[in-house]
């Protein structure tokens, strides 16, 4: 089973390459970093790039929260772990960890076979966005400077919120026009086989006008490919995981000022991290909490 890992990045390098490390140890493995043009990144690509199963694509363009620059990179590193014949691709971010070896990933992979992993609903999904259930992400247009996360004490979430709230009252006439299809809400991060990820990009591909909906969308990495996977035409007859999606994020309280973002994982979640059974962790920060940081790396970069 040789498995692609696909890393979004923009900064904590020293943990991304914690990350590397990680995924390495599984001999099948590839690992495929895209990183943040706005990043100072020289020293690490580097570095990594020494490896010969670590593939860097950097200086490329800027990822900025909430645009479509994150549903593009995902497309560049897709397109790349396809291109070396990989089974399965993870899609994960820099601030993630394994918290299982790779290789149990594998065998899980290999024995359940399901084509895709990723918690995904259709929309609109109740207690999501303010009147429309997420679609006002899409048929309201977000000029750039709204396009930006901002933090829990600043005023910017409370402008897009008010915006949502007024806009998703108007005539849909003054709405942005999108396609007649389902769309779904879901995590940005997913496992998919080869042969799913082929037929999204061919997707893409053959409907050019898909792309252009997201343009000055909001938050669209929570749509984009959700909604890509569940076309007819992609999905076939997968019988896809739209439950899981392998990893452990704990949404249910908050320890960061960043608005919209999971709790920082410390050492007192290691045990309720354990008993998940997941393959995947995130939000990780050593520089908040070291010790959850390195008992995974410890744990899952052992070599027998």
């Amino acid at each position: 089973m040789k498995l692609g890992f696909a890393i979004i990045a923009h900064n904590n390098f020293d943990q991304v390459s914690q990350l590397i490390d990680q995924l390495l140890v599984y001999k099948k493995s590839h690992v495929y970093i895209f990183i943040d043009a706005k990043s100072d990144a020289a020293e690490f690509v580097a570095q990594v790039a020494k490896h010969p199963r670590v593939m860097c694509i950097a200086d490329t363009f800027s990822l900025n929260w909430g645009d479509a620059s994150l549903n593009n990179a995902t497309e560049v590193l897709l397109q790349a772990a396809i291109n070396d014949d990989n089974d399965y691709i993870s899609l994960l971010s820099g601030a993630d960890l394994c918290v299982r070896p790779v290789a149990e990933l594998a065998a899980f992979l290999r024995d359940d076979d399901r084509g895709l992993y990723c918690s995904i609903r259709k929309m609109p999904v109740a207690g999501i966005g303010h009147g429309m259930g997420g679609l006002e992400r899409l048929v309201l247009r977000y000029p750039s400077w709204m396009r930006r996360k901002g933090t829990r004490r600043e005023v910017m979430p409370y402008i897009r919120a008010l915006y949502q709230i007024v806009g998703s009252r108007l005539p849909r006439r003054m709405m942005k026009q999108i396609p007649h299809i389902d769309f779904y809400f879901g995590s940005q991060w997913f496992t998919v086989s080869k042969d799913v990820g082929q037929r999204a990009l061919t997707y893409l591909a053959a409907h050019p006008e898909f792309r252009e909906v997201f343009r000055t969308s909001l938050a669209s990495d929570e749509i984009y490919f959700q909604t890509i996977f569940m076309q007819p035409e992609v999905r076939e007859c997968e019988a896809y995981c739209v439950s899981d999606n392998l990893r452990y994020i704990d949404w249910t309280s908050t320890n960061t000022q960043e608005a919209g973002s999971p709790r920082l994982l410390t050492k007192e979640d290691i045990p309720a991290i354990e008993q998940s059974r997941m393959f995947f962790a995130r939000k990780f920060n050593a520089a908040v909490d070291a010790a959850v940081v390195d008992y995974f790396v410890d744990k899952t970069t052992k070599r027998s």
